[in-house]
């Protein structure tokens, strides 16, 4: 768990660091997974470039508790860090 929030933040630290002009967009709200409630924050910034751009769709689910659900962080084998990377791509 911890590990996965140091991917998150290094992964949000270079993002602040580019030297391009990103475009951030977000969102909250809940979601309900195996009948039960989340809270959803999420970023979604977009960089450019020039003809290439990259949109990544960073979320966190929070529980009643403030427990994240990190099933949807995965990186315990290389198949599971694939589906995990091209979910936020």
């Amino acid at each position: 768990m911890k590990s996965k929030i140091n991917l998150i933040l290094i992964l949000i630290g270079f993002l602040y660091s580019q030297d391009i002009d990103p475009v951030y967009t977000g969102s909250f709200g809940s979601v309900t997974i195996n009948n039960q409630v989340y809270n959803q924050f999420s970023l979604r910034p977009e960089l450019v470039l020039g003809k290439v751009g990259l949109g990544l769709d960073i979320y966190f689910y929070f529980d009643q508790d403030g427990n994240l659900y990190d099933e949807n962080w995965n990186f315990s084998s290389s198949e599971d860090v694939y589906k995990t990377l091209i979910d936020k791509i």
